[in-house]
């Protein structure tokens, strides 16, 4: 008896040596067109994180999600310009949304985008769409600043193509193409949708489909699309559930993002792709916090470029902002083709 529960405990001490050395350690081989990360820090708002931003005014100007001194709501919109070293240079300031036609104020995630030269914000926010069922929808509107504020009026509700649909519409991904606004409504497929500013309704523009070797979870929106040449590039997200080094072990929900470039003309084809999450020093490792959950995430929300390089925006740990450069060269060549 004594000599099979010694050999029962062995066993059981050897199946966890085993366990242990297979967690993954995220940042263990990061990619080198990771060039740097920064954590963009603001003083008036601690714990605010997913910022997106935009050049506008010869300024980069950054949107982020605000956290009250409570740490309950997250549902307010913070706006500050920045240097190009990503350094705030004004004072925050907080969105007002005049003419709101939901009445939640659960906003969450903006993305910004310029179009015919005019600044723009798209989010998602709940709406009743029926008499007894209420869903998340995206929502967009002309933005307008000036010294004193940050606002928006009587933003449009976009519709789905399935209006009674309640499955919560979040992450579009906007893009300008020919000085008209389209959204990818979802990557794979890659359905595209023409919005009406006005009453929200949205056709479908093109939808493709394509094989994409992707193992991290669904593959869904993230930064707004940029055109870079003859394509356009843009970073997703996804989520799966995984034990990590970064997790302590524990089977949690992990986000990761990728990259994925798209052709420049209606059907809007995807054509190359990450074959593996975008991981940097620092994306994984760092403070933990009481998320609604237990998480590890990495949530792109932004990206600017030039000629070499390009930046994005990130939220870590839904507390953090950071914004991570990238080698451009480095960066597509490391992405594969897809069929």
């Amino acid at each position: 008896m004594y000599k099979n529960i010694c050999t029962l405990f062995l066993l059981c001490s050897v199946l966890q040596c085993i366990a242990a050395q297979e967690l993954i350690d995220l940042e263990k081989n990061l990619q080198d067109f990771v060039l740097e990360t920064k954590q963009i820090i603001i003083p008036e708002f601690p714990g605010a994180f997913n910022a997106s931003i935009v050049r506008w005014q010869d300024s980069l100007l950054m949107c982020f999600r605000v956290r009250d001194n409570n740490s309950i709501s997250t549902f307010e919109f913070g706006f500050v310009w920045l240097d190009d070293d990503f350094n705030p240079i004004s004072t925050s300031k907080i969105l007002q949304i005049y003419g709101d036609p939901s009445s939640y104020r659960q906003n969450q995630d903006a993305r910004l985008i310029v179009v015919k030269n005019k600044l723009y914000i798209l989010y998602n926010n709940f709406i009743k769409i029926a008499e007894d069922n209420v869903s998340r929808r995206m929502f967009i509107a002309e933005l307008h600043c000036d010294k004193e504020k940050f606002f928006i009026e009587n933003p449009t509700c976009l519709q789905p193509i399935n209006k009674m649909s309640k499955r919560w519409e979040k992450n579009w991904v906007p893009f300008n193409y020919n000085n008209n606004l389209l959204l990818a409504y979802s990557l794979a497929p890659h359905n595209i949708l023409n919005p009406s500013l006005d009453t929200g309704k949205c056709e479908t523009e093109s939808s493709t489909h394509s094989f994409v070797n992707w193992k991290w979870g669904e593959l869904r929106g993230g930064t707004p699309a940029l055109l870079d040449g003859d394509q356009y590039i843009a970073f997703f997200h996804s989520s799966t559930y995984l034990a990590t080094e970064q997790s302590g072990g524990k089977k949690m929900q992990h986000y990761f993002m990728g990259a994925y470039t798209f052709l420049p003309k209606s059907p809007f084809e995807i054509a190359h792709i990450s074959p593996k999450p975008i991981i940097g020093k620092n994306f994984y490792s760092g403070p933990t916090y009481n998320t609604r959950k237990p998480l590890r995430v990495v949530f792109p929300m932004g990206c600017i470029a030039n000629e070499d390089y390009i930046w994005i925006t990130y939220g870590r740990q839904d507390n953090e902002m950071w914004v991570a450069k990238l080698d451009k060269k480095k960066l597509y060549e490391s992405l594969i083709p897809v069929t």
